[in-house]
């Protein structure tokens, strides 16, 4: 039976997804008040508030996406079969 190599995995693990999501939310909301907080007395860096936010919210979403798959995919996969037993000679 073949390993699955790291670079041959198709999904990220659990943890990854959690800190895209993580990760995302922060961005998205620091990006949001930054927005507000300059939006009035600088136009470029309001705009650049705006465009944080909009790719943290992004990333915010495709994280919730990427957690909700791997819980699917928990949930569905049904139970994992335990390895075999390693050979234990007889009379021992």
């Amino acid at each position: 039976m073949a390993e699955t190599r790291p670079q041959d995995q198709r999904f990220p693990t659990a943890k990854q997804a959690v800190v895209i999501t993580v990760c995302g939310f922060a961005m998205a909301f620091f990006g949001c008040l930054g927005a507000i907080s300059v939006f009035e007395r600088s136009d470029v860096l309001g705009y650049i508030g705006i465009g944080v936010f909009v790719v943290g919210s992004l990333a915010f979403l495709f994280g919730l996406l990427l957690v909700g798959y791997l819980f699917a995919r928990a949930m569905f996969r049904g139970p994992r079969t335990p390895p075999p037993p390693p050979d234990v000679p007889k009379g021992q």
